[in-house]
C-alpha cells in the first residue's frame, strides 16, 4: 500500500502508461494516451498521443510532448523546447488525500490557467484560455493503466 504524501514519491511514482481522454468547451474532443519517462534525476518526459476528434466529427493523429521538473517543492512543466520553456511552475499543496496545484501561463494576448488535481491513479487538469479572440476550458481526465494499490 502506497501513501503519497511526499510529493517527490508521488511525481516519481507518474512512470508509465495513462489513459488520455480530454474534452473542450468549444466541442472538440481527445482520447488517447500519456506516457510519463523518467530521463533524469526528477525528470519526467510526458508524451501524449492520441486521435482528436474535431466539431465536425473529422479525426486528427494528435501529439505533444513535455518535459516535467521537480525543483525543489515546485513542479515544472516545460514545453519540449530547446532550452526548455516554461508553461506552468506549480507548488503542490496536499489536501483531502490529493494533491492540488494552480499556474498561470501568459502567452500574450492570452492565458492560461491551469488547475493540476493528482491522486495516486487519477490526474484531472482543467485549463481556462482566455485571450481577446480565445474563451474556452479544457478539462484533462488521465488514469493510470496499471493501478497501483493505496492505502
Amino acid at each position: 500500500m502506497t501513501e503519497f504524501t511526499n510529493f517527490s514519491d508521488y511525481f516519481n511514482a507518474l512512470v508509465g502508461e495513462w489513459s488520455l481522454l480530454r474534452t473542450v468547451s468549444s466541442g472538440e474532443s481527445l482520447k488517447g494516451r500519456i506516457a510519463f519517462s523518467s530521463i533524469g534525476l526528477n525528470v519526467l518526459e510526458v508524451v501524449e498521443t492520441g486521435e482528436l476528434r474535431m466539431t465536425d466529427g473529422n479525426l486528427i493523429s494528435a501529439s505533444r510532448k513535455w518535459v516535467w521538473e521537480l525543483v525543489d517543492a515546485n513542479l515544472r512543466i516545460c514545453f519540449d523546447e530547446e532550452p526548455l520553456r516554461l508553461y506552468h511552475k506549480l507548488t503542490p499543496v496536499f489536501r483531502l488525500g490529493r494533491w492540488h496545484c494552480e499556474g498561470s501561463h501568459d502567452c500574450a494576448p492570452d492565458t492560461y490557467v491551469g488547475e493540476y488535481l493528482f491522486s495516486p491513479n487519477k490526474i484531472v487538469i482543467r485549463q481556462d484560455v482566455m485571450g481577446p479572440k480565445k474563451d474556452y476550458h479544457i478539462v484533462s481526465d488521465c488514469s493510470r493503466i496499471m493501478p497501483i494499490q493505496t492505502s
